[in-house]
């Protein structure tokens, strides 16, 4: 079993405290976190005033550095915090996973360091787009503790949706157990690409236990539907014949 696809996070940025910005560039050189501290800290402390990181204008780098300082502190408990770089992005996109790490619109060092301490563990989660399911990466962030409302974060309808069938996944084969165990067992299964297992427990747990064919075809479907980009052809053929005869 594969994946076939790509990451980008589901969140858009909501009204910065103070962001002002030009005509959008969109480099596509990431800058470091040690680049960003760096330049944030001199900025303030020689009473320099705004200025810019990756384009983005930073009216003030004080509190922009000490947003990152605090969301820093509580990623770091949990994140390797070196993976971290930021970048400039179209439209709303706050932050995307790459295979060189986590990567931060600027614009969030001015929102609120909880908001962006979610943001950051949210991107980590995906480890270098090894995690590829932003419903996995963000339900691990959350049981760590990176959530609330008061984040104030909005997800675009097809995110939140994605979001809400792998919660009911993880009721479905928790058996009213504890979901935030279960959370990090499926997790840690599909970080190392394990994720026959996480299929297995799925068929065990909830499919096997469907007593009519038709049930155990949507818990079926179901799966599908919750990890579109896993390849599920070598367990399909178990149910190649139900699909055909509900598509006719």
């Amino acid at each position: 079993m594969n994946q076939h696809a790509t990451s980008q996070s589901g969140f858009e940025d909501t009204n910065p405290e103070e962001v002002e910005g030009s005509e959008p560039k969109y480099p596509e050189s990431l800058h470091t976190l040690q680049e960003v501290r760096k330049a944030l800290k001199y900025s303030y402390k020689d009473g320099d005033g705004p200025m810019e990181v990756a384009d983005v204008k930073i009216l003030d780098p004080e509190r922009a550095f000490a947003n990152l300082e605090a969301a820093l502190k509580l990623t770091k408990k949990h994140f390797p915090i070196s993976d971290i770089y930021f970048k400039q992005f179209p439209g709303n996109i706050v932050g995307e996973s790459t295979t060189q790490g986590a990567v931060i619109d600027p614009i969030m060092l001015m929102h609120p360091a909880h908001r962006l301490a979610h943001v950051l563990a949210h991107e980590l989660s995906h480890a270098k787009t090894k995690v590829l399911s932003e419903a996995v990466a963000e339900n691990y962030a959350e049981v760590l503790g990176f959530t609330g409302e008061e984040d104030g974060l909005k997800v675009t309808e097809k995110y939140n949706e994605a979001c809400t069938n792998y919660s009911e996944f993880l009721t479905r084969i928790s058996h009213g157990g504890d979901t935030d165990f279960m959370s990090k067992k499926i997790y840690n299964l599909y970080y190392r690409g394990q994720y026959e297992s996480i299929f297995n427990l799925y068929d065990r747990f909830y499919i096997s236990t469907r007593k009519e064919e038709n049930e155990q075809l949507a818990a079926f479907m179901f799966f599908q539907k919750v990890f579109p980009e896993l390849d599920l052809s070598e367990y399909s053929q178990r149910f190649h014949h139900k699909v055909a005869n509900m598509e006719k």
